[in-house]
């Protein structure tokens, strides 16, 4: 799966869940308040059962509400790891860490989770030199003349990436297309 397309259905899913658990969430909540509401006028048992169950489908509303959250926020973040890797060419864990105020063990998970869901293509963390390497036609690119190569901007992801005039390269970060 393309790094576009796994961007777009985690916002999908994020969008989903955060408007799920919105929607359900003010219907258990009025739900509830009619049940407590309820109490003295009909049989108590019944009337505390439903306001027990309303109140552990309000925490399953809740719980989409925050995933939702969760996953705009690592779009988010993803968006800043490809502008500090492209741009400022920053492929250490601890300076991207620092910059972006979280810990290196927060920013590894983060990469992996990342890399997992297919944000980042052919891409990795090198361990022993604690940083992100992105795999890519750099090589390629490095042994040609400077007045052959152009910066483009990737469609997909928004980073820079170095190509050859005239011909058409992938993008080293989300693996679109690039002319």
């Amino acid at each position: 799966m393309k790094t576009k397309a796994a961007i777009a259905i985690n916002a999908l899913q994020g969008k989903l869940a955060s408007l799920f658990g919105y929607f359900f969430g003010v219907i258990m909540l009025m739900a509830f308040v009619g049940f407590v509401m309820d109490l003295g006028d009909t049989e108590v048992a019944f009337d505390l059962g439903m306001a027990v169950i309303t109140m552990l489908l309000l925490a399953g509303c809740v719980f989409l509400v925050v995933k939702g959250i969760q996953i705009k926020r690592r779009i988010k973040r993803y968006r800043y790891y490809v502008s500090l890797l492209s741009t400022q060419n920053i492929h250490s864990v601890d300076i991207i860490a620092q910059k972006s105020g979280h810990t290196c063990e927060f920013v590894v998970e983060d990469i992996r989770i990342l890399i997992k869901k297919s944000f980042f293509i052919n891409a990795y963390i090198d361990e022993a030199a604690n940083e992100i390497i992105i795999g890519g036609d750099t090589e390629r690119c490095a042994a040609t003349p400077e007045a052959q190569k152009k910066v483009v901007v990737c469609n997909g992801c928004g980073a820079n990436t170095f190509t050859i005039v005239g011909q058409i390269t992938q993008c080293e970060y989300c693996g679109s297309y690039l002319e």
